[in-house]
């Protein structure tokens, strides 16, 4: 069957359950770069793909998100019921900063 699941059915007490239920979830963001070589007599840059022995170099963006949190932008009611619940992670996520790892050859 191809029915939808209507969320605003359920009691109030069960979807502040599910509000709660809500996971706040790490997210890896990795990016390899290329080796970059300047030429200083041509003034330009050369990208070189060679493997020189040493790891590439890399940078893994962290960051840290509510899972789901598109459902405050439903409807008002369920923006005003999840803001209870999610109000307090979000401002604790807020102040909490992105995290930059990098490779020594990254830097």
């Amino acid at each position: 069957t191809n029915e939808h699941f209507r969320f605003m059915d359920l009691p109030m007490e069960l979807r502040l359950v599910v509000y709660d239920f809500l996971a706040v979830e790490t997210q890896h963001h990795y990016i390899e770069m290329s080796w970059y070589e300047c030429n200083e007599a041509r003034r330009e840059v050369m990208i070189e793909e060679t493997d020189l022995g040493s790891p590439k170099p890399s940078i893994t963006i962290v960051h840290k998100s509510i899972a789901g949190l598109a459902i405050m932008r439903t409807c008002k009611l369920i923006n005003a019921e999840a803001e209870t619940s999610l109000r307090p992670r979000l401002t604790t996520l807020r102040t909490k900063p992105i995290r930059i790892i990098c490779n020594s050859t990254a830097l």
